[in-house]
């Protein structure tokens, strides 16, 4: 009877070692950049000193279980996490769990969805190559960029210390400079709205 007793104690143990917290209840909303993740809490459970939090994504109903955290590897202190890795327009399943101090982890929370919505004003300018060819001392450099819109465009290449070379375009197009060789070149445009985008 004492063997029984003792067998059932452990198994008592075990079980309630494996999920020693309760899962928290999660909640998603979709925004412009971004999936704002909030939940809250489980219920506390005596004993068990919740560490934080870990939120799993993916694009299936129900397979968020198994995958990576989208926090990395250590947990969240705040019940809650912005997903800024979401592609606009797709749709995404959440679920989180709390993990304790000792590395327990409770069961998944219920599954939500969301999506980012599309930019209803994306940005009309974007520099769509950049390329460098050294030979010797002697550097080029060709940046295409092209502009949506009908703005006057003023592009610069320029390095740490001064600008090399300037112009001004519409609608975008090709530009080129040759010199000596620059520490680290970059290449940017602006539109008059104030619309930049830079790359080196």
């Amino acid at each position: 009877m004492r063997k029984y007793g003792l067998a059932l104690f452990v198994l008592l143990v075990f079980t309630v070692g494996a999920h020693a917290q309760t899962a928290p209840t999660l909640k998603a909303n979709g925004t412009l950049h971004s999936i704002n993740l909030g939940c809250t809490p489980g219920t506390a459970v005596a004993g068990v000193t919740v560490a934080g939090f870990n939120f799993y994504r993916a694009t299936t109903s129900g397979a968020e279980v198994g995958t990576s955290a989208l926090n990395g590897t250590t947990p969240v202190s705040t019940c809650a996490y912005n997903d800024t890795t979401a592609t606009p327009g797709v749709l995404y399943y959440y679920v989180a769990d709390e993990q304790s101090t000792t590395g327990n982890q409770s069961k998944p929370s219920n599954e939500v969805s969301a999506t980012e919505p599309q930019n209803p004003n994306p940005p009309t300018l974007s520099i769509t190559s950049v390329a460098l060819n050294i030979i010797g001392t002697q550097e080029t450099l060709t940046a295409s960029f092209v502009d949506a819109s009908t703005a006057k465009d003023f592009w610069f290449i320029y390095d740490n210390s001064q600008i090399l070379a300037r112009g001004n375009k519409i609608g975008g197009g090709t530009v080129t400079w040759k010199g000596n060789k620059q520490p680290e070149l970059f290449f940017a445009v602006c539109d008059n709205t104030g619309s930049c985008a830079v790359q080196k």
